[in-house]
C-alpha cells in the first residue's frame, strides 16, 4: 500500500511538473509573439502623422489643383466656402492623408530627379492643427507605389499608390447632392404637373383610370437620383441658362405620405428645364435650392408621366 502511495505521489509530481513547463513555455511564447508584434510596429515608418488636420491642398503637375480647410470641425472647398461637402468623403481623405506611412525607405538615394522629384507628379501640402504646413513631393510611380519625400529633407520613401487614389479632382465626387423623398406604391399620394403655359395635369394614386401612368409614375420617382451638379449657385439671372426660368420650366408637385410622422401628407416641389448639351440629362432643381442638377432624360419623363400619357407630349 505504502508503495502505491508513493508511486502516486511520484506521478502527480511529473504532473505538475508537465503542467508547470506548459504553462512556462505557453507565456514564453505569448511574450516572444507580442514582442515580435510591437517589433514589427515599431517598423513601420509615418511619414507624416498628425491628430488632426486643418487643410488639405494638392497640385498636378499639368495644374490642375484642389483645396480644402476645416472650420468648426467642418471640411470646406476652399475656393468656395458656401458648398456643402459630403462629410463621409471628406472624412476618407483626412483619415488617408494624417497617418502617411512608408512602403519602403531608400536608403543612400541616388539624384532626386532619378525619382521624378524635379518635376513631381503632385504636390501635396498638409497642414495640421499646431499650424505648420508640411510640403510633400509626389514623383515617379514604382510598380505600385509612389515615390514620396517630404520638400526641405532628403529622405525619399515609397508610398502606396492608395494614397494617391484619395486624391479628387472633380468638386462633384465630394461635393453634397440634393436629396429626394422616397417614393413607393404606399406612399405616393399625386402628382400635379404644370407645363409652360400652364398646361396642368394631375396623377392621382386612387384614379383606376390612370393605373398604368401612376404604376409607371412611381417607380420612376423610386429611382429619381440626381447624378451631379451643373451648378451650385444658381441665380434669377442665370436659370434661363438651364430652361429653368419661371416661364421656361415644368413644375412638378409631389405629395406623398411621410411614414415617419404618422403618414401625414407632405409636398415636395421641383422644376424640370431643358435638357443638357449631350442630350442625355434634363436640368432639375429643387425648389428653394440654389443648386441645378442633372437627371437622366428617361427618368424624368417617366416621371412626370410624358412616357406613358401621350395627353401630356
Amino acid at each position: 500500500m505504502e508503495k502505491k502511495t508513493r508511486t502516486i505521489g511520484i506521478l502527480l509530481l511529473v504532473l505538475l511538473a508537465l503542467l508547470i513547463t506548459f504553462f512556462g513555455l505557453k507565456k514564453w511564447n505569448t511574450s516572444k509573439s507580442e514582442t515580435e508584434e510591437k517589433k514589427k510596429e515599431n517598423a513601420v515608418v509615418h511619414i507624416f502623422e498628425t491628430d488632426s488636420l486643418e487643410s488639405i491642398e494638392y497640385k498636378e503637375a499639368s495644374g490642375e489643383e484642389m483645396s480644402f480647410v476645416k472650420e468648426d470641425d467642418t471640411w470646406e472647398y476652399a475656393p468656395d466656402t458656401t458648398i456643402a461637402l459630403t462629410e463621409s468623403s471628406m472624412q476618407n481623405m483626412e483619415d488617408a492623408f494624417s497617418d502617411i506611412q512608408a512602403v519602403k525607405e531608400i536608403k543612400n538615394p541616388d539624384d532626386l530627379s532619378d525619382y521624378g522629384f524635379d518635376s513631381p507628379e503632385y504636390n501635396l501640402t498638409l497642414t495640421g492643427k499646431d499650424g505648420e504646413a508640411h510640403k510633400f513631393l509626389i514623383g515617379n510611380a514604382s510598380g505600385e507605389n509612389y515615390y514620396f519625400m517630404e520638400d526641405g529633407t532628403e529622405k525619399v520613401y515609397t508610398v502606396s499608390a492608395d494614397l494617391i487614389s484619395e486624391m479628387v479632382w472633380q468638386l462633384a465626387d465630394v461635393a453634397e447632392k440634393d436629396s429626394f423623398v422616397t417614393v413607393t406604391s404606399d406612399n405616393f399620394v399625386k402628382e400635379t404637373v404644370t407645363k409652360p403655359g400652364d398646361e396642368v395635369k394631375t396623377y392621382e394614386a386612387d384614379n383606376e383610370d390612370q393605373e398604368d401612368t401612376v404604376t409607371s409614375i412611381m417607380t420612376a420617382l423610386s429611382g429619381f437620383y440626381f447624378t451631379d451638379c451643373a451648378d451650385y449657385h444658381v441665380t434669377d439671372a442665370t436659370l434661363g441658362n438651364y430652361g429653368l426660368a419661371e416661364d421656361q420650366r415644368t413644375k412638378v408637385e409631389l405629395t406623398y405620405k411621410d411614414t415617419s410622422d404618422d403618414d401625414k401628407e407632405k409636398t415636395v416641389t421641383f422644376y424640370v428645364g431643358s435638357k443638357d448639351d449631350s442630350a442625355t440629362y434634363y436640368y432639375v432643381q429643387m425648389d428653394g435650392s440654389q443648386r441645378v442638377s442633372r437627371v437622366l432624360i428617361d427618368t424624368v419623363e417617366k416621371a412626370l408621366g410624358w412616357k406613358v400619357d401621350s395627353s401630356v407630349e
